[in-house]
């Protein structure tokens, strides 16, 4: 018998072994590393030198003692050359918008850091370097000290300010350092005089043993400074040298300071100013991290003396009245498009609408201002307040998070906790845009707002007029969930159909024998495990649900009532349960490099947490989002399904912080809405949640549109602006009706007949006891049978109401006292809604308790 050599056989298996791990390495590495596909949708932001400011010959001058930089037909553009304020004069109705109150210096309220806040165009927030915030406003830090340029751009001005003091001549040269540093750095490169020069100001230290100092007389003599600078400059002797040299002797030089260079530009574009900050061209000093930039706080402020209100996009809208005296409540704040997931808290104190409109306006006397964010918009948030606060002033602004940062705990000796913030390494490197559009006479309330910004809209080709329709039914149905089951006490996992694809058949029946039409089906829960499903990277039916021939017959039935089948996915919140899911690779990361892991929040503790496995999640990194956008429509349109659901495209946009190359919100945007221009091309029809402002383009229908607003304390008026803007171009419902915990009928009704918004339903065919111990277990009140009856109510009534003006604009809403409203359409059709409980007559028409009465109009 031969004899094994086990060296051999040891041999064989170290090289099996290796080249098993190459291969997975080279697979590793390709598919999950070295992703490229999205740097294609990194912006490119173009910035035009500027010239030398030469005010322009100003023939019929508007503003005294202010400088004409820039004019066209409508609009003149005024700069005070040593306040660096501007005024901006509309030729068409003779008004003036200032960038700050003219009467500030009389204010009675305000402090004398309140007033420098009151002359400055912009603030910032930034980190020491002892990570430490501290704030910059640009009239304190930069004008009064002279630290500003101005030049000429086409058809503007731009400042470029420098906050902070700049560092002296003296910064530059290293205060101490040792006999072999200056040797090797500096002398050794020197000619002889040079030598001597510098050997003679640096001597022994007294105080900072083995390092050379430099003598105080050096810094003082001119002459000698400037014979020192030059020949450290003839040396080669660098910034990185001198930080070195600031390390090594235990601290940074005297005088060494934080500070900033931000270029802020000012143009006219036709009727609009346009404010903008290249943030590609912001300067920081080695001891500073800025962190956020603040806008133009005071932009056409209204004061004391005057009425108005600042408009701000809380939900569907609000207002906020000019001096309304709620002087101790907080003040609106407001991040657009909703918190980052990742900087989200795990603590949640209220529910909160989203700002899903990049918009905020002032409406005063005789005209108002709208301000619409064009960059930058995923990293703004917006602000208002009252007077009798810290000044006599009511004012709307935004304030850009340039940087973010993430508070790590730290322990010390003593066994004493500390929180120290660690700070993003790179900074937003996009533009910051804001256009201000000018509104006068009729048009100057939140209705002419409204309508200013969908004309803007519609000049993009954001918004398109659709024919006509009928009032569309929206309709969620529960496919799969996931069920805990046992096998001889053993658990274990499996899909629960709680409606099949021929229990959905039933329904539409029953629903369309009431008489209800144009149902727009949203399905969650039909593929890959359910409705917290696997990574959509591919699509597998659920088979307890049905087959595909199935799936089909349910879109063609919805066909026939007028309406679309909407396969529901979740592309950006992965479950737990995931099994084609590489969290290491896939996932995003906060700044320490750890994954980003979230649940739903639990009501009992406001705080996220779940004992469901797979309603936890990761946030899928934007970089690897069109990879599996591709593997997804490649599976997708087998189905030959027109119309898709996206759960979270038009409703979440985050950040990645810790990759090779950082991926910021604004860029995460650009790469949404990349795929959803995809994933409309190859399905023609998509229905958002949510439907933030990027994802209009792409959206024909979209479902939880915010209706309502959130009832902040400071807040005076609820509003519908975001309704407004898209009626008559895409169809839309609010929050799910039976879902809603205060559900009332008759108010329900009148608020869809309000906003224009159609019903939208959640209904399993099985009881709702089925989903107790499941992770939608929130789902309170689900059984189709329990809710058919009012939704054909519901939707008779608001159809009647509706139904001829889907493709009509709203042109005005007026609110004539509390609970008594009227909707004007563009086609002349007017409707009176009367919420309160007793008749009440406007303009001479009688509106009966809790009823409406529409007049005019000419149906389709």
């Amino acid at each position: 018998m031969k004899k094994i050599n086990v060296k051999q056989i040891i041999l064989l298996l170290v090289c099996t072994i290796l080249i098993v791990s190459a291969i997975s390495f080279v697979y590793v590495y390709f598919k999950y590393v070295k992703i490229e596909d999205y740097m294609c949708f990194k912006g490119v932001y173009e910035f035009d030198e500027g010239k030398e400011f030469n005010a322009l010959k100003d023939n019929l001058k508007s503003i005294d003692k202010m400088l004409l930089a820039a004019e066209n037909d409508s609009l003149k553009l005024y700069i005070n050359e040593e306040t660096t304020e501007v005024a901006v004069y509309d030729k068409r109705t003779k008004e003036i918008f200032y960038s700050n109150p003219i009467n500030r210096e009389n204010d009675s309220i305000a402090n004398q850091a309140n007033k420098d806040m009151l002359s400055s165009q912009l603030a910032i927030k930034y980190y020491d370097v002892n990570r430490v915030e501290a704030t910059m406003t640009n009239y304190r830090d930069s004008i009064a000290l002279g630290q500003f340029i101005m030049e000429s751009i086409e058809n503007g001005v731009r400042i470029k300010y420098t906050l902070g003091k700049i560092e002296s001549e003296e910064d530059s040269l290293p205060k101490f350092i040792t006999v072999e540093r200056l040797e090797d750095k500096v002398l050794s490169k020197l000619g002889e005089e040079s030598v001597k020069t510098v050997k003679k100001q640096y001597i022994e230290s007294k105080t900072n043993k083995g390092f050379l100092e430099l003598r105080e007389n050096a810094v003082k003599s001119k002459i000698l400074l400037k014979q020192l600078l030059e020949a450290f400059e003839e040396a080669g002797y660098t910034k990185e040298d001198l930080a070195y040299e600031n390390e090594a002797s235990g601290g940074k030089q005297k005088g060494e300071t934080a500070y900033f260079t931000i270029p802020l530009d000012y143009k006219l574009e036709g009727e609009e100013l346009v404010v903008s900050i290249a943030a590609n061209h912001i300067k920081e000093s080695s001891v500073g991290k800025l962190s956020s930039i603040e806008l133009l706080r005071y932009f056409g402020a209204g004061d004391v003396s005057e009425d108005g209100y600042m408009f701000v996009p809380n939900g569907s809208g609000s207002l906020i009245y000019f001096n309304n005296g709620k002087i101790n409540n907080d003040a609106y704040l407001q991040q657009v498009y909703s918190l980052d997931p990742v900087v989200i808290s795990y603590t949640q104190t209220q529910t909160i609408e989203p700002a899903r409109l990049p918009v905020f306006g002032i409406k005063k006397d005789n005209g108002a201002v709208l301000a619409m964010i064009e960059e930058g918009d995923t990293i703004a948030t917006i602000c208002a307040d009252i007077s009798g606060k810290v000044n006599s002033y009511n004012y709307a602004y935004s304030y850009f998070t340039v940087r973010d940062y993430e508070f790590l705990s730290m322990f010390g000796a003593t066994g004493r906790e500390s929180d120290l913030p660690v700070v993003e390494e790179k900074m937003y490197d996009g533009n910051i845009t804001i256009r201000y559009g000018f509104l006068a006479k009729d048009m100057a309330n939140y209705s002419g707002m409204a309508k200013y910004y969908q004309n803007c809209l519609i000049n993009k080709g954001i918004l398109k007029k659709s024919g006509y329709r009928k009032l569309p039914f929206y309709l969620e149905l529960i496919g799969g969930i996931e069920k805990r089951k046992t096998i001889a006490g053993i658990p274990y996992k499996a899909s629960y159909p709680m409606t099949t694809f021929d229990e959905a058949g039933i329904i539409i029946d029953e629903l369309s024998k009431m008489g209800v039409s144009n149902i727009n089906l949203r399905y969650s829960g039909w593929f890959n495990d359910g409705y917290y499903h696997d990574v959509a990277k591919s699509v597998d039916i659920i088979n307890k649900l049905g087959s595909k021939k199935e799936l089909i017959n349910v879109s063609k039935k919805i066909k026939e009532t007028g309406g679309e089948l909407y396969p529901d996915v979740a592309f950006q919140r992965v479950s737990y349960t995931s099994d084609s899911y590489m969290p290491a690779f896939e996932a995003t990361r906060y700044i320490s490099g750890i994954t980003v892991q979230l649940s739903p929040y639990l009501r009992a503790t406001m705080r996220m947490g779940t004992r469901f496995d797979e309603a936890a999640y990761y946030i899928l990194s934007p970089a690897v989002l069109p990879k599996h956008v591709s593997s997804f429509i490649k599976d997708y349109t087998k189905l030959g399904i027109d119309g898709l659901s996206l759960r979270d495209l038009g409703d979440v946009i985050a950040s990645d912080k810790k990759r090779k190359r950082p991926i910021h919100r604004e860029f995460a945007k650009n790469i949404v809405t990349g795929q959803l221009s995809r994933l409309e091309n190859n399905t023609h029809k998509l229905m958002i949640k949510g439907g933030n402002a990027y994802s209009l383009p792409y959206a024909t229908d979209i479902v939880n549109l915010p209706i309502t607003d959130n009832k902040f304390y400071i807040v005076d008026e609820e509003v519908p602006f975001y309704p407004m803007v898209i009626h008559g171009f895409i169809d839309y419902a609010g929050n799910s009706i039976n879902l809603e915990s205060d559900y009332e009928r008759d108010r329900d009704i009148l608020k869809m007949i309000e906003c224009g918004s159609a019903p939208y339903f959640t209904w399993t065919y099985e009881e709702t006891s089925r989903l107790k111990d499941t992770s939608l277990n929130f789902m309170y009140s689900t059984q189709y049978l329990d809710w058919v009856n009012d939704a054909k109510v519901i939707y008779e009534e608001v159809s009647r109401a509706l139904d001829h003006l889907t493709n009509v604009s709203i042109t005005e809403h007026i609110r004539h006292e509390n609970g008594v409203v009227e909707i004007v359409y563009e086609n002349g059709a007017k409707i009176y809604i009367n919420y309160n409980d007793m008749p009440e007559n406007i303009s001479g028409i009688t509106v009966e308790a809790k009823d409406y009465v529409m007049i005019g109009g000419e149906g389709k």
